[in-house]
């Protein structure tokens, strides 16, 4: 037997924990040896050698399976041209191998499929020409020969000595091939002349083909096999050191307890589960946090008599793995509505592994709905997080979220039930530019375009399974609406937007644009009136489709706007001696807003905003205040509740930045997180900038859906 045709899948199992995955990849090496000779002829050759194995140490893993897919692929392709019938899913293979827990199942099919390559190539290596008359005579022949040779050592056959030379029973091939030679002799001279030199030439000819192809194919395994005490000598001990920390992340990652299925974002897990135990016809809304913070699901039932799933939760994880998730079970007579929050971010294919490992976390059969493109920056991703996740199973705690960030606060269709009676934001930066034109200026595709195509083919999918799928939009602040969005542009936005998909947009991008008043703590985040707003507008843009045009709400029984919560200002007029202060209209009343500092106070040292000047409250702090100042340590006002993006930028001396005690609620002060344009607060500031504030509420402010995001620069204090 030339190649080796049955594998254990249990002893490659325990041999590479044994050492420590090194064994697997010196089955990759041996797998290249193996198949450059069973696939021998189809102009490919496989290598997996120095240059591969640290490709794979560098990429942690992602390279190999990425090279075991291309190997499948070469497997697949010789199979076919061959007619062998035989294959492998190359997507199947990835999600077993990278889920690690499935990863027997892809090495049994790795097995199989070479275990029939190598097999075939071993029979194809002794057997003869079954449609050759000759060949058949010459086979019965070999056949006498060898049974002859067996019973009696000492006879002879046909007058042919070479046969006695070489022992069936040690040699086959050997024997078969020289046998072949006699019995083909004694063939030739059965035949009757006029045919004796035609048919020796045929003879001849195949017999020297069928030599040069063995001592090709003996050459072939001769170089495939000549660096294999090369591998080990060499790599397996290096090999160790690197995969060591390797096994490590995946063994934290995988098999130890969850930490983050009980957080905001764990609730990806129970929408996911909803969406699977959902048979009936259902409506299922994707989105970014706009769908959790605004629908009635409820409302919705009563309203169209379908089951609800409220598909979105956070725009970090984009609309992209949404969409690839909601793939999971769609089925004839669902409808779709996909309504992204109207930024670059959610309307283009980003995907955030960091979140997504997180949501993931307990729930990893999730995993199979993910695009296997994604899977490199998930591997790249586990890494930090197996450290966090292990740093929470040590200390007995577990991460937090506050306020309406919470899994607590999430019902049965997957709405986010938090009470939200007022907008809580007290200044709203102008960022929702409704620009998305398609741009095919100098033949590159832009990331809208990468979008809309692979919402078609999302579109394509459920079509085929007999679902519906509509483009809808998601609430945005008129007050957040830069001047670029006058009708014409926004007109020109919906249009280039309807005509470049292939569903039907259902709403009118206008009734989507409300009142600052039906927000809560984001330009897309409803309070409890825009909820209900939203939900019957959407309703209604459904209703429409099917043919039908009754109101879901009177014009009487619409919300009024709740508006802003009122302020809770400190009292006590102070002295204002550094700061340059500019009036501005924050939740119907006039406060100061911070723009930057006099003369005298770029030179201080410490500085401290007052809580009122001339009767006003100090509530703003603008980007940039205080740039090229000399000040190290600043401290806030009571009232101070809002930092614009780049507030505590552009002053490198800036180290020291303290919340005042009273504020231990996130909440108090309003802050950009990342998915904000504009930019975070801190933006232009020093890495090493620390904002201290209260011991007692720094958990939360680490857990706050917009604080989150400052988490390195965040320290508590005590009085």
């Amino acid at each position: 037997m030339l190649l080796e045709e049955r594998r254990s899948v249990i002893k490659h199992i325990l041999l590479n924990i044994i050492t420590l995955g090194l064994y697997g990849l010196y089955v990759s090496a041996d797998i290249a040896r193996d198949t450059n000779v069973a696939c021998h002829g189809d102009g490919k050759y496989s290598v997996f050698g120095t240059r591969e194995m640290v490709l794979s140490i560098v990429t942690l893993g992602v390279y190999q399976a990425i090279w075991m897919l291309k190997v499948i692929k070469r497997w697949n392709s010789f199979s076919s041209a061959n007619k062998k019938g035989i294959y492998i899913r190359g997507g199947f293979y990835l999600v077993c191998r990278l889920t690690v827990i499935a990863a027997p199942i892809a090495i049994m099919e790795v097995y199989r499929m070479l275990g029939r390559l190598c097999e075939d190539f071993n029979d194809d290596f002794f057997r003869l020409d079954e449609n050759d008359v000759f060949a058949k005579r010459a086979k019965a022949i070999i056949e006498e020969v060898a049974e002859k040779r067996v019973d009696n050592a000492e006879g002879k056959v046909a007058g042919h000595k070479i046969i006695e030379e070489y022992d069936p029973l040690m040699d086959r091939r050997r024997l078969d091939h020289s046998a072949e030679e006699a019995a083909r002799a004694a063939l030739l001279a059965e035949l009757e002349e006029e045919e004796r030199l035609e048919v020796a030439q045929r003879l001849a000819d195949e017999v020297a083909a069928e030599a040069r192809a063995e001592e090709e194919k003996e050459l072939a395994a001769q170089n495939a096999h000549r660096n294999k005490p090369w591998f080990r000598k060499v790599f397996i001990p290096l090999l160790t050191i690197f995969l060591l920390p390797m096994l490590f992340v995946i063994t934290v990652t995988f098999f130890m307890p969850a930490v983050y299925d009980d957080t905001f974002v764990g609730e990806l897990g129970d929408k996911y589960e909803r969406l699977n135990d959902t048979d009936e016809p259902k409506l299922v809304v994707i989105g970014g946090s706009s769908v959790a913070f605004g629908l009635d699901s409820e409302m919705v039932k009563e309203h169209l008599g379908m089951e609800v799933v409220n598909f979105g939760l956070y725009a970090n994880l984009g609309t992209k793995l949404m969409i690839d998730l909601s793939k999971t079970n769609i089925n004839k007579g669902d409808i779709i509505v996909i309504a992204p929050e109207m930024n670059s971010q959610t309307l283009s294919l980003y995907f955030n592994a960091e979140t997504a490992i997180q949501a993931f976390d307990g729930n990893w059969w999730m995993l199979k709905n993910v695009d296997t493109g994604d899977y490199e920056s998930i591997v790249g991703a586990m890494w930090k997080f197996s450290g966090e996740k292990l740093e929470y199973l040590i200390t007995g705690k577990r991460p937090e979220n506050v306020g309406a960030y919470q899994k607590e606060w999430f019902n049965e269709y997957g709405d986010n039930t938090f009470d939200r009676p007022y907008n809580t934001m007290l200044s709203t930066s102008k960022n929702i530019e409704l620009n998305f034109r398609v741009n095919t200026e100098d033949s590159i595709t832009s990331d809208y375009e990468q979008f809309v195509d692979y919402v078609n083919d999302y579109v394509s999918y459920c079509s085929r399974t007999g679902a519906t799928v509509y483009f809808s939009f998601a609430p945005m602040n008129a007050a957040a609406m830069t001047d670029y969005n006058n009708s014409e542009n926004i007109y020109n936005f919906y249009k280039n937007l309807c005509a470049a998909l292939d569903c039907r947009v259902i709403s009118d991008v206008n009734q989507y644009i409300m009142d600052e008043g039906y927000f809560f703590d984001s330009e897309f985040h409803l309070n409890n009136a825009g909820v209900t707003v939203r939900t019957a507008q959407l309703i209604d843009d459904i209703k429409r489709e099917q043919g039908e045009v009754t109101l879901t709400l009177s014009k009487n029984d619409i919300p009024e706007p709740p508006g802003y919560k009122p302020i809770d200002i400190v009292g006590g007029d102070e002295e204002n001696f550094f700061f340059n202060l500019e009036l501005t209209e924050s939740n119907g009343q006039n406060v100061w807003s911070v723009v930057g500092l006099n003369d005298e106070g770029m030179v201080q040292k410490v500085l401290k905003i007052p809580n009122n000047v001339d009767g006003i409250p100090v509530v703003i702090v603008k980007a940039n205040a205080f740039a090229g100042s000399l000040a190290e340590v600043l401290y806030l006002g009571e009232n101070i509740g809002v930092l614009d993006a780049g507030a505590l930028g552009g002053s490198t001396a800036l180290k020291s930045v303290y919340v005042p005690q009273s504020k231990n609620d996130p909440a108090m002060i309003s802050v950009p997180n990342s998915m904000d344009p504009a930019g975070l607060a801190t933006m232009g500031a020093s890495d090493s900038l620390k904002i201290y504030v209260n011991s007692q509420g720094l958990e939360a402010f680490k857990a706050d859906y917009f604080w989150g995001d400052y988490n390195k620069h965040l320290e508590g204090y005590s009085e």
